[in-house]
């Protein structure tokens, strides 16, 4: 198999993540937004681990803010949610149909062996497979998170106070330039959400 080195760093990147155990002191709540070449507009992103699943999660699209407050307060969202992110968890574990950034990456493991594995989802369509311009846009993330990690730069703030920490990428999704800065997003109550997102796409 041709090697693939988007996959290799995304798998690489995404374990790194889950080493550094963000949810141990990154609330739910206090989400961390990304713009890069490949997600130009704002992707809202969630810690996951405060409960059974680690990883994270984007949501994208207008009602990446709206979604973000319905899911604090409990609401269910899978039907209207636009999400890109990972979970990691035991390989035997992970379904064949999110193994395809694995097997590029030529990931190997025993059944236990804990591997991450990646989903896009539209809204009312299927969860699937992250297509390349979605790994590529994980990997800017995951990178320009990482890096400002490194910096003691990554210290969010929480979206119901109506701000969110933002990291700007430029470069490349390998060895991005990371620009952090405070944003303003609208707080729950000023937010209208659209009924039918699937109507923007």
């Amino acid at each position: 198999m041709k090697r693939n080195r988007l996959c290799e760093a995304l798998v690489d990147r995404a374990l790194e993540f889950h080493r550094r155990r963000f949810w141990l002191r990154i609330a739910a709540e206090d989400n961390i937004g990304i713009v890069s070449p490949d997600s130009p507009e704002l992707m809202i992103g969630s810690v996951m681990g405060q409960g059974r699943e680690h990883g994270l999660s984007f949501f994208r699209g207008v009602n990446a803010a709206s979604i973000i407050f319905r899911a604090i307060d409990g609401d269910q969202t899978e039907d209207v949610v636009d999400q890109l992110g990972f979970s990691v968890g035991p390989l035997s574990r992970i379904p064949p149909e999110y193994r395809h950034v694995l097997d590029q990456a030529r990931f190997k493991g025993r059944r236990e062996t804990l591997a991450p594995w990646f989903i896009s989802k539209k809204p009312g369509i299927r969860s699937r497979g992250p297509n390349r311009k979605e790994q590529r846009a994980l990997l800017f993330a995951l990178n320009g998170i990482l890096l400002a990690d490194d910096k003691d730069q990554l210290n969010p703030v929480d979206i119901r106070d109506g701000r969110i920490l933002s990291f700007e990428l430029e470069g490349s999704a390998f060895e991005p330039i990371v620009k952090p800065s405070i944003r303003s997003v609208l707080k729950a109550e000023d937010l209208e959400f659209e009924d039918d997102p699937s109507e923007l796409y």
